[in-house]
């Protein structure tokens, strides 16, 4: 498995092949802008990252940042892999004191949906986002916060639009020390008037 050490003259190499692996042509959700999936896809770090050509897997390490079109991902470390058809999947992780965070524009609105927890799932292939891990997703209206969840683990279905919000804890309600458990939270704001 090669490393890339973080010189000058390894960067261009490391990103052309990054982009080698992951070019695609698969549509993507509902949720993103639609020109998004045109966009290329472009990974930085600070650290040292590996690309391992027999898994088809890139690891980067040290204030990650993907971009691609409105979509960005932010983390302490993110694995991003190619899972057939043009379809990828990415692992981002944050820190204890800087969670993972990502936002993304949708399509056809002036809204975006952004988030963050200590550890973030993306697949493209089902069109889902998991949060996990004191997860907080918003949706912003230009930059009029409109909603926002909190929980331990949130699902975001990007092809049917809909949350699913999970609190901590086995049992609802109670923690192994009798105490209360996390619970789950919204706030939903009334729609914009009609113009």
């Amino acid at each position: 498995m090669p490393t890339f050490l973080p010189r000058r003259h390894h960067a261009p190499a490391l990103l052309a092949l990054v982009a080698a692996l992951f070019a695609t042509t698969a549509s993507r959700p509902a949720l993103a802008e639609k020109a998004d999936r045109q966009q290329p896809l472009t990974i930085e770090a600070d650290q040292s990252s590996t690309v391992d050509l027999a898994r088809r897997v890139v690891v980067f390490n040290g204030r990650v940042v993907l971009v691609q079109g409105t979509l960005r991902i932010q983390a302490e470390r993110m694995e991003v892999a190619e899972v057939g058809e043009g379809h990828r999947t990415a692992l981002a992780r944050g820190l204890p004191d800087q969670p993972a965070q990502f936002r993304e524009k949708r399509d056809g609105v002036e809204e975006y949906v952004e988030g963050r927890a200590e550890r973030i799932e993306y697949d493209s292939r089902e069109s889902l986002i998991r949060l996990s891990g004191k997860a907080v997703v918003r949706r912003l209206r230009g930059t009029q916060l409109a909603d926002e969840i909190q929980g331990e683990t949130i699902i975001w279905n990007g092809a049917r639009e809909v949350f699913s919000v999970a609190p901590s804890g086995a049992t609802a309600g109670q923690t192994a020390t009798g105490g209360s458990s996390g619970r789950v939270r919204g706030v939903f704001s009334p729609p914009p008037p009609a113009r």
